[in-house]
């Protein structure tokens, strides 16, 4: 029996570890792109996939709450709350990720400031965020596979 709980528990598991592995292998793949520019790019790499990452967790968090919610709706068999409250994620978390969007891209540089970045670096990193920025309305970055989120119904 506890053979197989571990078989199912793994099975679950082994994806979404996948996909952690490969999210961070984008931030490699960016220094490597990025590394025959300079030690700023490198830097500012660095701090917009930091600054970027606190973004990914506030649409996590949304995911992952979903997520537990519709399965404990559907598993109580009430298929139709379990739809609106997946439908009410999906626009919440659109909304957010619009929000987080425009403020990424608007205040990204701003944030780097803040951060102690020297202007060189604060302005490259505006520019990483700025693009990051471009492409995080469609929930695709940082997302396990089969998420509930801002573009993925549950």
């Amino acid at each position: 029996m506890r053979k197989k709980i571990r078989r199912e528990i793994l099975s679950l598991a082994l994806p979404l570890m996948v996909s952690n592995l490969l999210d961070q292998a984008i931030v490699v793949v960016d220094i490597f792109l990025v590394g025959g520019i300079g030690a700023s790019a490198i830097a500012a790499v660095g701090l917009g996939q930091l600054l970027f990452s606190a973004a990914i967790t506030l649409i996590y968090g949304l995911s992952m709450g979903t997520l537990v919610v519709v399965s404990q709706l559907r598993g109580a068999g009430h298929r139709e709350e379990a739809a609106r409250t997946g439908y009410q994620s999906l626009l919440t978390g659109l909304a957010l990720a619009l929000v987080i969007s425009f403020l990424g891209g608007t205040f990204g540089q701003t944030a780097a400031v803040f951060l102690g970045a020297e202007a060189e670096v604060a302005r490259l990193t505006g520019q990483y965020i700025r693009f990051l920025s471009f492409f995080f309305p469609t929930g695709e970055r940082g997302q396990p596979p089969g998420h509930c989120g801002p573009l993925r119904p549950c």
